[in-house]
């Protein structure tokens, strides 16, 4: 049976409290259980479900009978990550919505890490892109038999950011590019080898859990999840033959590509076909984080640096041109600044690494050499 025990990453800290619509808050005896979704854009993140989690978080810290944060979707979907489709339509109403909602969400990501009271992550469904960043971050992560994680980032012009290269970095094996470039889905074994979670609990016991875990005379809280964790099987990304697993060992996208190229198994093929599909220089930047984050201790260092390359993405167009032909413009094929991987070159990366406004840059000391 898979032991659930705090997620070894996180530490503690945080600075009161708001409504919205995509946000639900009940106390139960020792636990606040924060449910996502249901508001006017659905499971999707917003500025203003951001907003509500941070001032939530904020105020529970104060909260004296609280004992632990859950955080929880509905319906199936635990969160589809943010509303971009969203982010997109409102590139030309004279805001930088899209720049806006990076900065609050990798600081709702940091505040969640750090926060002086421990976060369940009850991540039973659909979880997208910064989904798993929020559910990532906390102190336990559960999954379930109807888990299914994914990360298309690069299949949009963007680059995994609030703190995913931190996730990624500490995957085995190559699991890390492999899941990232190819945005392969997963399911609830594979996010417990991958690390994303700690233990898997069925779906039609989270009631049952939660209901126990209110109770403060049911015992310790690692020892009630533990009581409820079920064995979530043999994780099939073990199945990954031993030539694709060394193809995303490579350090750029076009020797990661050019190594599946040389493999004749279907695993391979399918791998190859996906990253020809996404952004050969998001895929490059991508590498460079996830091989950063693999280096530094601080999760502050990877959303740093995270945020800088999507606020590069986000401004020259790249991220524009890949979440319009994904998600608003089906059908049409994006402009990505680089046709194939193998079109990646020093200099077309090297505007990537030069200073962003004041507020936003990296320091000298952090340009990724990518």
């Amino acid at each position: 049976m898979q032991t659930i025990a705090a997620n070894e990453n996180l530490a503690i800290s945080t600075p009161g409290i708001a409504v919205a619509p995509s946000v639900g808050l009940r106390v139960e005896g020792r636990i606040a259980r924060l449910k996502l979704g249901g508001g006017p854009n659905g499971h999707f993140l917003s500025q203003s479900t951001i907003s509500t989690l941070r001032e939530v978080l904020a105020a529970l810290q104060a909260e004296r009978t609280v004992e632990l944060i859950v955080l929880e979707g509905e319906a199936g979907v635990f969160s589809s990550g943010p509303d971009l489709a969203g982010l997109y339509k409102s590139r030309t109403d004279g805001t930088d919505a899209a720049r806006e909602f990076a900065r609050a969400s990798s600081k709702l990501v940091l505040e969640i890490a750090r926060h002086a009271k421990p976060v369940l992550a009850l991540m039973d469904g659909v979880v997208v892109g910064g989904g798993l960043a929020i559910g990532g971050h906390a102190t336990y992560r559960v999954v379930t038999e109807r888990t299914r994680i994914a990360l298309p980032q690069t299949a949009v012009g963007l680059v995994p950011d609030l703190g995913l290269s931190r996730l990624l970095a500490r995957a085995p094996v190559s699991l890390g590019p492999y899941l990232c470039l190819t945005g392969a889905g997963i399911g609830a074994a594979d996010a417990i080898h991958a690390g994303f979670a700690d233990g898997m609990i069925h779906s039609d016991r989270l009631e049952a859990l939660c209901e126990k875990l209110a109770n403060p005379f049911a015992g310790a809280m690692e020892t009630i999840l533990n009581s409820f964790a079920t064995d979530p099987g043999q994780p099939p990304l073990l199945a990954l033959s031993p030539g694709v697993t060394s193809a995303f060992a490579n350090s750029s996208a076009a020797a990661i590509a050019a190594a599946l190229a040389e493999l004749q198994e279907h695993q391979a093929k399918q791998a190859l076909t996906a990253i020809a599909s996404g952004s050969p220089v998001a895929m490059q930047l991508a590498l460079a984080l996830i091989r950063q984050a693999g280096e530094t201790r601080y999760l502050e260092d990877c959303l740093r640096a995270e945020h800088h390359f999507i606020c590069k993405l986000l401004d020259c167009g790249e991220a524009y041109q890949g979440i319009g032909s994904r998600l608003v413009e089906a059908g049409r094929l994006p402009a990505w600044l680089a046709a194939r991987v193998e079109d990646v070159t020093a200099d077309l990366l090297s505007p990537f690494l030069t200073p962003l406004l004041p507020c936003d840059g990296l320091p000298p000391a952090q340009a990724l050499d990518s």
